[in-house]
């Protein structure tokens, strides 16, 4: 791709083109059949509070922000117990990635896969050794773009909030 792709922190200003972006892939996982975002998740507070507690990031295009992702310091409690085992080599610290999204009109560029490769460029800079990350079980694309940045498919975790399942993937960084 010849166009730059980059990632910064979040800002309040970024808020509105964020809901949109989240809107419109919300609607396309619905139409797809994959029930992951709700109507209320997230939204607005959701990345509101990525924002305040700094873990919030935007991903541009040429300067155009066209994603969203959020990447949180361990632990989750999301993570405390899976149905199977991470990864022997995982010391409890990690980085997970959340409400990952990018816009439905620029999907299909390999954003979501470069990025991840920024995001893992980004935890080793500060010193992190591992990544983990789930998605819904229908939610096919994200799969791909999971198993592309070399994740290893760790098991099922539950989500605390409403008790659904997650397939749970984690990465070692060396």
């Amino acid at each position: 791709m010849d166009k730059e792709i980059t990632t910064r922190q979040a800002t309040t200003a970024d808020i509105t083109r964020i809901l949109e972006i989240v809107a419109g892939a919300r609607q396309k996982m619905h139409a797809q059949g994959n029930p992951q975002w709700g109507q209320a998740y997230p939204g607005r507070v959701d990345f509101l509070t990525d924002i305040e507690r700094h873990q919030g990031y935007v991903i541009e295009l040429d300067g155009e922000v066209v994603g969203v992702y959020a990447l949180v310091a361990g632990p989750d409690i999301n993570y405390d117990k899976i149905e199977g085992a991470w990864l022997p080599a995982s010391d409890g610290q990690y980085f997970a990635i959340h409400r990952i999204a990018v816009d439905v009109h620029k999907q299909g560029l390999g954003l979501a896969t470069h990025t991840m490769h920024l995001i893992e460029t980004m935890v080793q800079t500060i010193s992190g050794h591992e990544m983990r990350i789930d998605t819904h079980e229908v939610n096919v694309p994200m799969q791909k773009v999971i198993k592309k940045a070399g994740f290893t498919y760790n098991g099922i975790v539950y989500m605390v909030a409403d008790g659904t399942p997650r397939l749970a993937y984690s990465k070692i960084l060396l």
